[in-house]
Formats: structure tokens, sequence, C-alpha cells
């Protein structure tokens, strides 16, 4: 392994899209992803892997790829990470990144979907948005300000910026084109192409839920692999979600609380559009 793995790194945010990217990218025949969500160039939680194991822990999520594919990571927190930006510009000068962004009013009304049905927080929209995780998940949603902060440390032919009403109007279109910016043939497009990937969740035990991630993350983190994978492979993870999921969760997002998203994304949105140069006033609504 070398510098050269990852070719190309998806800076994503929560329910942006990254799903529906990992799992057709996964799909391709001339592409090799990493485990999604490794998070190895930004500090999770009490981890940092990118401090504490260093490139041989981080490599090792590419092994086996054969030498004629594409190689890439899909992350969900790298795009609002001042950590990771500057690790990724510092260490990869040259890889591609493909930016997934969606609608930041619909995207902090499903994280707050998403939470509320995992029974990790209990409350309204905005009782959540005065949370250290609503604070967080508003930052991500500042497009704009993300963007011209990797652009100054990356050139801007190395960004594909991909909105996720694209992927609704012509998923097999968009697919192309990531495959054409990451170097994969695009003559391929899997079937799963127009499918809607991770729904939002809610599970009958909290408690299951909670136990399930800190045990993935600690078996990562201390590199158990000889026991991590072998669990991994063998499904049990997929049938514990499985079995502790309900029917999906909704909270429709009330007039007032979409107007009050709307103003605090507004300048953020119209900065993007000149960014851009694309019309978003359907996210102002």
């Amino acid at each position: 392994m070398s510098q050269q793995v990852p070719e190309f790194i998806c800076l994503g945010v929560p329910r942006g899209g990254t799903s529906w990217l990992d799992h057709n990218l996964r799909l391709h025949p001339g592409v090799f992803l990493a485990e999604k969500e490794i998070n190895f160039f930004s500090p999770t939680g009490d981890y940092d892997f990118y401090r504490d194991h260093g490139y041989e822990w981080y490599w090792a999520y590419f092994e086996g790829a054969p030498d004629d594919v594409v190689t890439g990571e899909v992350a969900i927190h790298y795009l609002s990470s001042d950590i990771a930006r500057d690790r990724i510009s510092r260490d990869y000068p040259e890889v591609r990144f493909i930016a997934m962004l969606r609608n930041p009013v619909e995207r902090f009304n499903s994280i707050y979907e998403l939470l509320a049905g995992r029974q990790e927080f209990v409350g309204s929209l905005r009782d959540f948005a005065e949370d250290w995780r609503g604070q967080n998940q508003l930052r991500a949603g500042l497009y704009a300000q993300h963007l011209h902060n990797w652009h100054e440390a990356s050139p801007s032919s190395q960004f594909c910026v991909i909105l996720q009403d694209d992927i609704k109007a012509d998923p097999i279109g968009v697919y192309k084109r990531i495959c054409r910016f990451v170097g994969a043939d695009d003559s391929f497009v899997p079937d799963t192409v127009a499918r809607r990937v991770n729904e939002p969740k809610t599970f009958r035990s909290a408690v299951v839920r909670q136990l399930y991630w800190k045990t993935a993350i600690w078996l990562s983190y201390h590199r158990v692999d000889w026991l991590r994978k072998p669990i991994k492979a063998s499904g049990l993870p997929k049938l514990v979600e499985k079995l502790n999921k309900r029917k999906e969760y909704r909270v429709p997002l009330g007039a007032e609380d979409g107007r009050w998203l709307a103003n605090y994304y507004r300048s953020d949105i119209e900065e993007l559009e000149r960014f851009l140069g694309r019309d978003l006033s359907a996210w102002e609504k």
C-alpha cells in the first residue's frame, strides 16, 4: 500500500446520500471501497484513529484491492471537519473529492427523525437544535462555508459536487458522472441506482443499538480484526439490527420550524448558489 490509496474520498454529511453512493459504487467491478465510515481522518468521540494508529491501520482497509481498480472511501463527517481537511490536503494533495449535499432544511429534520426514532433523543426539533448534537448538525449544513474552506486547501478541479435533488431526478446520469470523475467505466450501471437506500429507522431498544455501535467502534479501534471481521461476515450485526428494528419513523416538518431553518441557512444557500452557479431557491421555501 502507498499514498496512492485511496484515489478518491467522499466528503459526505449524515443523511446526505452517502449510503446511496456507497451501495452502488460497491457494485462496480472497477471500484474498490474501504468499509464505510472508517472515520480515520476525523476524531470520533474519544477515538482518533489517525493519531493513534497511523496509515498502516488505514491502508489495511484496502488490502485485497486489485491493481486495476479505482480505490475510494465514503465518509459522512469529513466535509465539516477542519481536522480532516488539514490532514487529507496535506497527506493526499492529489486525491479527488465527491461532495454529497442535500437540502439542509430537509437534512436537519431527517437527522432529528433518525435520532428520535432510535430513541437517542427526546424532545422537539427546536430542543434538538439546542443540543450539542443538533448544533453540530446545524453547522454541518453550512455547505458553502465548508466548500470554500476545502477549495482553499485543494484545487477546485479535484471536486465533484452532487446534490441529492439530482440523484432523485436522474440517478443513472449522476452515477455515470461520478464514475467518469473517479476514473471508472461509466458503461456499468447497477440496477439499484434508482432505489432508495438507508431509510430512517426506529429501534425497539436504544440500549441494544448503542451497545452494538460502541462495540463496533471499540473492536475497530483496538484492531481486534480476528473477531470483528468474522462477526461482520457472518451477518450477525445485520440480523441483530433487523430484529431490533421497528417500522420507519417520521416527524413531519412543521411550518414554523421549516421557516426557522430556512432563515438559518438562507445566506449560506445564496452563497452556494453563486459557488455552484445554479438555482437553489427551492431549498429556501
